[in-house]
């Protein structure tokens, strides 16, 4: 992939980022103003329409009905939020992408490369591509990891469930009968 491919999608990303809380600010005001054309300005179960910038409405567009369907359910829990649980989340991912930038630059610097500001720029946007990948492969392995010991702790406690009786009342009482009996000391 290109330098300016990487940074036309990292452009992207921002403005989309910018847009996705302008646009929530502004609908959480009462300022939007529906387009009818756009699956992004469309009123779900009852939920105020979206006034997204005509790029994003477009990229929107273009996504898959199940990629469309989680914006639109992660942008209309976002008009839900307060401004405090909004501030706070935005505290959150900026701290993420200092700490993903720290890990490029340190990264950059491990691999001794002596790189321009272009470049380095494009190291660092590569890199998060990458790391990206990595941890939603990481990601997806512990979620199957976790379904199948599971799946082996059902079926243990189904046996176990299954099979175990609680004892009654009665045959949990001494029968000296049956209880050997301790040896008499001379």
């Amino acid at each position: 992939m290109g330098r300016q491919r990487l940074l036309t999608v990292s452009a992207f990303l921002f403005s989309a980022s910018l847009a996705f809380a302008q646009s929530a600010s502004d609908v959480s005001h009462g300022e939007a103003s529906p387009s009818p054309r756009h699956p992004g300005a469309a009123v779900t179960s009852g939920q105020k329409p979206l006034n997204l910038p005509e790029h994003i409405k477009d990229r929107l567009d273009k996504m898959p009905p199940a990629e469309r369907a989680k914006f639109l359910e992660n942008f209309h829990h976002w008009q839900q939020m307060t401004n405090e649980e909004k501030h706070y989340f935005r505290e959150c991912a900026m701290m993420e992408r200092q700490k993903i930038q720290e890990a490029a630059n340190a990264a950059l610097q491990k691999s001794g490369l002596t790189l321009d500001k272009d470049r380095s720029e494009a190291f660092a946007l590569r890199y998060m591509q990458e790391r990206r990948k990595i941890e939603r492969s990481l990601h997806q392995e512990l979620e199957a990891k976790r379904v199948q010991l599971l799946e082996g702790v059902i079926e243990k406690l189904k046996i176990e469930f299954s099979t175990s009786v609680i004892p009654k009342k009665e045959d949990a009482t001494v029968n000296s009968k049956t209880c050997p009996q301790p040896a008499s000391t001379p």
